[in-house]
C-alpha cells in the first residue's frame, strides 16, 4: 500500500518472513490497512557502539523490523490476526506491539494547474 494510516503498530521481529512480499501484500489487503513495510536489521551498522544506546537497557539485536499503517486500532488488530495465522513463525518471537496514533497531521501539495 502506499496509503499513511492514523495509526500505526511497530513490532521487533526475531525471524524474517521466508515471503516478505507475500505477507505485506497479504497484510495490506486487510480492511482499513493502508500500508506494511517490513525491514531487515542491517547487524554491522546497527551494531555499532553509540552514546544513545548507552542510555538505553535491554534493546539488543532484532533481525527485523514490521510496521503496519491502518485507519484505526482495530484494523491494526485484524492485520495482527492475519500476520499470525499466516507468519506464526514470525509473529511467535515478535515484541508485543507499540501502537502509535496520529493527532493531527496536515499535509501541503502544490498543484499545477497549467
Amino acid at each position: 500500500g502506499r496509503g499513511e494510516g492514523a495509526s500505526i503498530v511497530a513490532l521487533r521481529i526475531e525471524t524474517l518472513p521466508k515471503d516478505p512480499q507475500g505477507l505485506a501484500q497479504a497484510l495490506v489487503a486487510c480492511d482499513g490497512v493502508a500500508a506494511v513495510q517490513i525491514g531487515a536489521t542491517d547487524e554491522a551498522r546497527t551494531s555499532v557502539r553509540t552514546t544513545e544506546k548507552g542510555m538505553r537497557k535491554n534493546e539488543g539485536f532484532f533481525a527485523g523490523l514490521l510496521l503496519i499503517e491502518a485507519l484505526d486500532v482495530a484494523s491494526l488488530q485484524g492485520a495482527l490476526r492475519k500476520a499470525a495465522e499466516i507468519a506464526p513463525d514470525v509473529m511467535a518471537g515478535a515484541s508485543e506491539p507499540e501502537v502509535y496514533q496520529s493527532m493531527f497531521a496536515l499535509e501541503a501539495r502544490i498543484a499545477d494547474f497549467g
